[in-house]
């Protein structure tokens, strides 16, 4: 698959079958994805893949803390200011194909809860991946995170692999840390990942996006 190609047909999953990974085609996912640029060569980050009864035992650990009312507490202003203009709209529109691919009414707040649940068991996805950052590496090892972030999941998509990135799985970065490591990082986010489930209706919907003149001056 054409990197070109792999951007196109990268989207968020939400529902995954319940099929394992296997050991050798995550090896060749980090092979690939090893290769991402990052500020002056610093590769800020460490990665972290949970799978099986380990990864059902930390979900569980999240998911509580939600249902018990905890707030989030991320290690770094990840919403920034409030939405205006055409990213609020955006957001919006985002939030609209989600419940309206899974029926789910405006005012159905009781299942929009237990969608927003899913989060936190990464969908059910067989394997999770956190993504931490240096806390020594300035801003731009947000940035070198985020490419990391995007090769993760082009690779995902070129061997067959479907992914959801997830800020929800940050949330709660002492449950993470206090099951897989890294106190002295920074979690930036975790990442769902499986094999798609082509028969969910929540799988069945793309986002939109500009159009290049809109996005793009030529000069």
């Amino acid at each position: 698959m054409k990197a070109t190609q792999a951007l196109q047909a990268r989207k968020s999953v939400r529902k995954f079958t319940d099929k394992a990974i296997e050991q050798d085609i995550l090896k060749d996912l980090f092979e690939a994805a090893k290769w991402t640029a990052s500020s002056k060569n610093t590769q800020p980050w460490k990665v972290v893949v949970v799978s099986g009864q380990k990864k059902i035992d930390l979900m569980d650990k999240l998911l509580q803390a939600y249902e018990n009312g905890e707030k989030p507490r991320m290690e770094y202003d990840y919403d920034g200011g409030k939405l205006e203009g055409q990213m609020k709209q955006r957001a919006i529109e985002c939030g609209q194909a989600l419940y309206g691919a899974l029926d789910i009414g405006r005012d159905d707040k009781e299942k929009r809860i237990e969608q927003w649940k899913q989060n936190y068991v990464s969908f059910n996805s067989p394997t999770v991946i956190f993504i931490f950052k240096n806390k020594d590496a300035g801003l731009s090892s947000y940035i070198d995170c985020g490419m990391l972030i995007q090769s993760i999941m082009l690779a995902a998509t070129d061997l067959g692999l479907a992914t959801c990135s997830q800020a929800s799985l940050g949330q709660y970065p002492d449950i993470v840390k206090s099951e897989v490591g890294f106190d002295d990082y920074t979690l930036v986010c975790g990442m769902a990942i499986g094999y798609e489930d082509t028969t969910a209706p929540v799988n069945n919907y793309r986002t939109g996006r500009e159009a290049v003149s809109g996005f793009v001056k030529f000069i």
